[in-house]
């Protein structure tokens, strides 16, 4: 069974097209990693994934529901987070920290 299935996904951001065409599948078993030489596709990828930002087209699947469908119940993006590679809000927090911190605001 997948995990998570992204389909024909396109991104863009300020006019420029940072996805164009991505589709991979994750099976519930296994560990995965996302490689690029293009740091911004790969955070468009990481938002789209938990939800901080859209697609263009395309479907993203995370267990059986698609992630930009509404009205299905308990939203996947609860269940996906994207923490960047730098905090501007806090600073002075370790990295547990602002995981347990941003967890507690998302519920």
């Amino acid at each position: 069974m997948s995990l998570l299935k992204v389909d024909d996904i396109r991104v863009s951001e300020s006019g420029k097209l940072l996805l164009d065409g991505l589709s991979f599948d994750i099976n519930e078993k296994g560990i995965y990693a996302i490689l690029s030489k293009n740091i911004k596709a790969k955070t468009a990828l990481a938002k789209a994934l938990s939800g901080v930002s859209g697609v263009d087209s395309g479907r993203i699947v995370f267990k059986d529901t698609d992630l930009f469908q509404k009205g299905k119940g308990i939203s996947p993006k609860a269940k996906i987070g994207y923490m960047p590679s730098s905090s501007f809000f806090y600073s002075d927090m370790a990295v547990y920290e602002t995981l347990d911190f941003t967890g507690r605001l998302r519920g």
